[in-house]
């Protein structure tokens, strides 16, 4: 629905804790491409379906349409899993009864596994619900650090880039019209300078000559 009709399950894992699928794809997902994945997982989970179980003879599986992992061998009957009107897969594996019972659904990581396989990492539920609180929680942190509101972040933060940049380039500039030696005579001199402004005219003055 998102990379196209030749992308085919390549292996996967299922544990407590996280889910890894691995797809045939000949490049890395874009940004975009991730979150209308997540958005399409995501209403599938509320809409809550039940989540039919069938035993079937593989040939009628496959051709009704049931997805199976790519390579793989299977016996004459096999197990089908399917939410009804989205997917139909055959698995062997345990699943919850209902949909809604995932909670919700976020890729955490997509990477390269091999030439022409991409892996990508998700978590669901509570594992899910946590991660997005943390984050949260260093957005907020970061809103804190910068003085700036959600909306405004980044603006802010192109900002403070930019100050950087222009600040990075006025120390090699002026380091390379010798200011080190400005400031090695203001150290000599042993006065206590306490006012910035005054630091900035010495080296205006100095970037004059």
């Amino acid at each position: 629905m998102v990379l196209g009709t030749h992308v085919q399950q390549a292996g996967s894992l299922v544990s407590d804790e996280y889910l890894r699928f691995d797809l045939t794809h000949y490049e890395k997902l874009s940004p975009n491409q991730i979150q209308k994945v997540e958005k399409i997982v995501n209403s599938v989970i509320r809409r809550n379906q039940d989540i039919s179980i069938d035993i079937k003879d593989y040939k009628k599986a496959k051709e009704d349409g049931a997805l199976g992992l790519f390579g793989e061998k299977y016996e004459d009957e096999v197990r089908v899993i399917s939410v009804p009107n989205f997917s139909m897969e055959l698995c062997g594996g345990t699943h919850v009864t209902r949909a809604g019972d995932i909670g919700m659904f976020k890729i955490i990581s997509e990477s390269s596994l091999s030439s022409g396989v991409r892996r990508i990492v998700a978590i669901t539920g509570v594992a899910a619900l946590n991660r997005m609180i943390n984050q949260y929680e260093i957005l907020n942190k970061i809103m804190s650090s910068i003085k700036s509101s959600e909306s405004e972040i980044i603006e802010r933060i192109h900002t403070i880039m930019d100050r950087n940049k222009a600040l990075e380039k006025t120390v090699v500039d002026f380091q390379a019209k010798g200011g080190m030696e400005l400031i090695k005579k203001i150290l000599d001199n042993n006065k206590p300078i306490n006012n910035i402004v005054l630091i900035n005219e010495m080296i205006k003055d100095y970037s004059k000559d």
